[in-house]
């Protein structure tokens, strides 16, 4: 589970099964926490991991072949 400038993302057993954004995104500099909102749901969490997330902006283009 993680997030990347407001992209958040949940892995299980190495398997991505949630991904979102969120415009409005907790500024993690201030706030070391996380937290859930399922309204209505039927979730469980079991030996729960957190790990922050390492990464660096990509410039991707593309060469036009013709």
């Amino acid at each position: 589970m993680g997030s990347i400038c407001g992209h958040a993302f949940i892995l299980i057993d190495g398997a991505l099964v949630l991904e979102v954004t969120d415009p409005d995104p907790i500024d993690t500099s201030k706030y070391g926490r996380f937290g859930f909102e399922a309204y209505c749901s039927k979730l469980r969490f079991r030996d729960i991991c957190l790990r922050r997330a390492v990464w660096k902006p990509v410039d991707e283009h593309y060469d036009p072949e013709f």
